[in-house]
C-alpha cells in the first residue's frame, strides 16, 4: 500500500510544484523558457502524448488494486433488506 501511495503523492507533488512555479514566476517566463515548458507539461500533462502523470496514477492504481483486491474478493456479501 505504501508504494501505491507514495506513487500518487509523488505526482500530487510533481503538479502541484509545477503549478506553484508557474504562478510565482509569471513575469519571469521568457528568462526560463526551457524550465517553464516543464513545468507547464506537468500541469497539462493531460494533454500530451504520452501521458507520464496518466501513466504514474495508473500504476499506482493497479498496486493498489493488486494489494486489496484479494480482501475484497473474500468479503462476504451485504445482506439485502
Amino acid at each position: 500500500a505504501e508504494t501505491a501511495y507514495a506513487g500518487l503523492w509523488s505526482v500530487l507533488m510533481q503538479v502541484n510544484q509545477a503549478a506553484n512555479w508557474l504562478v510565482a514566476s509569471r513575469n519571469e517566463n521568457e528568462a526560463n523558457q526551457g524550465l517553464f515548458q516543464r513545468m507547464e507539461e506537468a500541469v497539462w500533462n493531460g494533454l500530451a502524448q504520452p501521458d507520464r502523470i496518466s501513466v504514474e496514477v495508473n500504476n499506482a492504481i493497479n498496486l493498489a488494486e493488486d494489494l486489496y483486491q484479494p480482501a475484497i474478493a473474500a468479503r462476504p456479501p451485504i445482506a439485502e433488506n
